[in-house]
């Protein structure tokens, strides 16, 4: 067994290992131009951050360690089943350990059916501080319409209005757990991945964005699924209903191009009751994360 960086050459198997992890775990299923966009985004250090394990010249595990800031680092570990448990788990595991400064954050998001990482996690000093759900909606019949607040109207974005929808994002984002705000280069690296403008829905009051509804073309490794990357209201428009209506208006558009499911991700303890709103327009857990941190010694 041995360990080294990735390169983009390793691009399609770690594709491959970290789909295999997926299937073992019900989610986070990914493909070649997801992995390619992630080794290659400007805030990430792939020869630094990243690490594989290799046996016999196969890869069999592989880790990552994303640095929110100088103080806080999320760590993201895809073991299969079959090294649950074993050599490779804990060397990756004291492999991320070995990132942080002292006194920094070190996180894992784990699915909450790993229970044997969990364990380990937990005995190393790690506690629960978070969790999060993947939520979806099957579009099986066509969607009740918005009813959009007085005063409100709807349209699409465009490409040469990036930086403006980035700051809004940022803006409708400032009181979400623990945010940090993201540099305009990284998001547009991020979000120019399947970039589809025309399922950029933007609520306009008069010449003032009130919100915003973000899908990427399709999520990552699962093409059926139509990915709300970010629904933001900003907070003078908040409690009138902006966001149910932008979500309900999108479904409608996507049940009109013959799409037939919808998914997002949300903080499971979000303060502006994200939860409740994607219940109200039928949506629920398909998936649950949860957040363990430890500061570093």
């Amino acid at each position: 067994m041995n360990t080294r960086a990735p390169t983009l050459a390793d691009v399609p198997a770690v594709t491959s290992l970290l789909n295999r992890v997926a299937d073992a775990d019900g989610g986070g299923w990914v493909d070649d131009e997801a992995i390619a966009n992630w080794f290659t985004n400007p805030a990430f250090a792939l020869a630094e951050d990243a690490v594989v394990v290799l046996r016999d010249d196969e890869l069999v595990a592989y880790a990552d360690v994303y640095r929110q800031d100088a103080t806080r680092l999320w760590a993201d570990l895809r073991v299969p089943p079959e090294e649950r448990g074993s050599d490779v788990q804990r060397e990756l595991i004291r492999w991320a350990e070995s990132r942080p400064d002292p006194g920094a954050r070190l996180r894992f998001a784990i699915p909450s059916t790993s229970e044997q990482l969990r364990a380990e996690l937990e005995q190393r000093g790690y506690r629960a501080v978070r969790h999060s759900f993947e939520m979806e909606r099957q579009l099986t019949d066509e969607p009740e319409p918005a009813r959009w607040p007085e005063g409100v109207a709807v349209r699409t974005s465009g490409a040469d209005e990036l930086r403006t929808i980035h700051g809004v994002a940022e803006e409708a984002f400032e009181d979400h757990w623990d945010h940090t705000p993201t540099p305009f280069e990284e998001w547009e690296h991020w979000m120019a991945d399947r970039l589809d403008t025309s399922l950029w829905f933007v609520a306009m009051d008069g010449d003032e964005i009130a919100g915003i509804c973000l899908y990427k073309h399709q999520t990552e490794g699962r093409p059926d699924v139509a990915w709300v990357e970010t629904l933001g209201v900003l907070r003078s428009w908040r409690r009138r209903g902006l966001g149910e209506a932008l979500l309900r208006h999108s479904f409608g558009e996507l049940y009109r191009r013959g799409r037939r499911r919808v998914g997002l991700g949300v903080d499971g303890e979000s303060l502006t009751g994200a939860v409740r709103l994607y219940e109200r327009v039928g949506m629920s857990v398909a998936r649950r994360q949860d957040t363990l941190e430890r500061v570093a010694p």
